[in-house]
């Protein structure tokens, strides 16, 4: 089974229409019909964002069962597997495109901080707010 029929086997056990799963996921509603061999890190992150329950092991490689394990406490746990080489260097990969993202968000976050700051300066400068403090 190719990585597209199992994406669509997963689409179709959540009764949902293949551009509804792409609305969900934000993608395009082409995506599903456009799949080639495999499915590019950024996607990938959006699908499992959306649905934590897919076995991101069973899509890419058909390892495991479908599903990620669900235990008492309505946490997912990811079922024990092995990992190939391939499949490893993909995850490190996203794993280095999130720390990416997260250093990106921490800039415009000091950026946004700044900006606020400056704005504050200018409705009311601190020579201004002495003069009406004292006034």
């Amino acid at each position: 089974m190719t990585v597209k029929e199992r994406l669509i086997q997963f689409i179709n056990y959540k009764n949902l229409s293949a551009r509804e799963f792409c609305r969900q996921c934000g993608v395009s509603s082409s995506f599903v019909s456009n799949i080639g061999k495999s499915i590019s890190g950024s996607y990938l992150d959006k699908i499992s964002m959306q649905f934590p329950d897919l076995n991101l092991s069973w899509l890419l490689l058909e390892n495991g069962n479908m599903l990620n394990i669900q235990n008492d406490n309505s946490t997912l746990q990811m079922e024990s597997i092995t990992i190939p080489v391939e499949a490893w260097s993909v995850i490190k990969q996203q794993a280095a495109s999130l720390e990416a993202r997260d250093r990106q968000i921490d800039t415009r976050d000091r950026h946004i901080d700044d900006l606020i700051a400056m704005l504050k300066q200018q409705i009311m400068p601190p020579a201004a707010s002495k003069k009406a403090a004292c006034g």
